[in-house]
């Protein structure tokens, strides 16, 4: 997908390391999926000028319809730039803040000429302490590569350390661990490595150091313990928390536990990119977009930035995206809005006599009906159905039990001032005579209708509290057959646990 984005990108841009022993340039195209890497060439130099292999690599750029305008970053050898970072103090005036004046500041030499170097700094804040990265190279060392740019008609974006291209390179393809906020990385080339301590991916120092075949590990191992016992002077406030190793993928046994055995760090891989001119090239160019904070060490050289590559075109594409949904939405809810009018109308078409009432009667009329209705679902929501009450009890009375008497009792709901509801009065009660069986003891049965009455569904969900009391003794009727009158309460709450009884002789 990045390939095929690659050929219509929104930024281009170009990439020049001049080397000591190699001239590498890397085209790199800006696409919404990142950058993509088009071709890359590298060439060798010679000890002399290098303006012919400059003018060879560029030509074909300039009869380029799409490369002609791209800008161009120039990569100077680490070894060649002065770089240091150190604490500094905000509140002071601007001009005693400039490059010129934080380079002598850092190296406090009095034979120092400023008018011989080019100067840039960088000031920044990774942690409790602002910070100033300063990087400085000699005139004479830019001039041959600027004369050349300029015979090719070619104004440089920027001019930058090798080191701040080969990180950028790396942090673009290895993001750093969380929770480090000061890492080391190593980048291994053929015969010498480059280490850079770093905080927020950006450059705290740099090294260079040798590579032995055979004593890699240990080099690395040695670099590191160094960097870890002065981290202080860098301005880092922790030593770093992860050693994160690129380049070389022969070099297999460098993350061994043998080498790092006791060493307080977390060690990581990668195969790529290592300490090479054309890797270089690739974070140069990465490194053309205005809103990046990098080192220029030409930078009145700068090109102006053409007005439509500092509109945000990624916001405004995200925000006119937002906007044609949010009316696409907008649209088809105003379209399901008139059918539903429409509709409304033609149910209105129906009824001709409400076309000479006017507005406010209706809306009282509405308001009437709605009040009616919601009364009606009230009453008919609380009210008791005595009915079928009666006919759940008569299912439930054992044989030989009579009804005397079945009062029952149900207030309307009354709804007061302010919406408060008033709870209705509900009660049942029941007298009922049962015969009194041989021996004198009241039947068994009054405790099965009296637990029927409890798991009765129609009972439980109005009256749900059954209670029996007013147990009495005697005999009635012609027959002078013992009976056993006792009254039962049904009324709404929780249902008791256990009867209440009264008794009398």
């Amino acid at each position: 997908m990045k390939a095929i984005l690659a050929k219509i990108p929104r930024r281009r841009s170009v990439g020049l390391h001049v080397g000591d022993r190699e001239i590498a340039l890397s085209r790199i195209a800006f696409t919404p999926l990142g950058p993509v890497e088009v071709d890359r060439k590298v060439e060798p130099r010679s000890s002399g000028s290098p303006a012919a292999i400059i003018q060879r690599l560029l030509e074909p750029l300039r009869t380029s319809q799409g490369w002609r305008r791209a800008p161009i970053a120039v990569g100077m050898p680490g070894m060649g730039v002065f770089f240091s970072t150190r604490p500094v103090q905000l509140q002071r005036n601007a001009e005693d803040q400039s490059p010129q004046v934080l380079l002598h500041e850092i190296l406090q030499s009095a034979n120092l000429n400023i008018d011989h170097m080019q100067v840039d700094a960088i000031r920044w804040q990774p942690g409790r302490r602002p910070l100033a990265s300063v990087a400085a190279c000699r005139k004479k060392a830019i001039g041959p590569i600027l004369e050349a740019l300029e015979d090719c008609e070619v104004r440089p974006y920027q001019v930058e350390p090798a080191p701040c291209a080969l990180l950028r390179a790396a942090v673009e393809r290895f993001r750093t661990p969380r929770r480090c906020p000061t890492a080391l990385r190593v980048f291994l080339g053929r015969e010498h490595a480059l280490a850079i301590m770093t905080a927020d991916d950006m450059p705290l120092m740099w090294r260079y150091f040798p590579l032995e075949s055979g004593a890699e590990g240990t080099a690395i191992l040695s670099t590191y313990r160094f960097i870890s016992n002065s981290f202080r002077v860098y301005g880092a406030d922790t030593a770093p928390a992860a050693l994160m190793i690129h380049g070389r993928p022969d070099l297999d046994t460098l993350t061994d536990a043998a080498i790092w055995s006791g060493v307080p760090i977390r060690v990581l891989r990668y195969d790529t990119p290592a300490y090479e001119a054309g890797e270089i090239a690739a974070g140069l160019a990465m490194g053309c977009l205005p809103q990046l904070s990098t080192f220029n060490l030409a930078r009145e050289l700068r090109p102006p930035e053409p007005i439509f590559s500092l509109l945000p075109w990624g916001q405004m594409a995200v925000q006119a995206s937002v906007l044609a949904l949010a009316t696409m939405l907008m649209i088809e809810h105003r379209r399901s809005l008139d059918r539903e009018f429409i509709a409304v109308r033609a149910e209105q078409s129906q009824y001709p006599w409400l076309q000479s009432l006017d507005l406010p009667k209706l809306r009282q009329e509405r308001d009437d009906l709605m009040q009616r209705t919601s009364s009606i679902e009230r009453y008919l929501s609380t009210r008791i159905l005595w009915t079928e009450c009666k006919r759940e009890i008569a299912e439930l009375l054992p044989e030989g039990m009579v009804v005397t008497k079945f009062d029952g009792q149900a207030s309307y709901e009354v709804v007061g001032g302010k919406g408060r509801r008033t709870a209705p009065k509900r009660s049942l009660t029941l007298a009922i005579d049962a015969p009194i069986p041989a021996g004198g003891a009241v039947s068994p049965e009054v405790e099965v209708l009296i637990e029927s009455l409890r798991e009765s569904p129609l009972l439980h969900k109005t009256l749900p509290d059954v209670g029996m009391a007013g147990l009495r003794w005697g005999a009635g009727g012609q027959s002078r057959i013992p009976t056993a009158s006792f009254i039962i309460h049904c009324q709404p709450g929780a249902p008791s646990s256990r009867p209440s009884r009264e008794t009398s002789p």
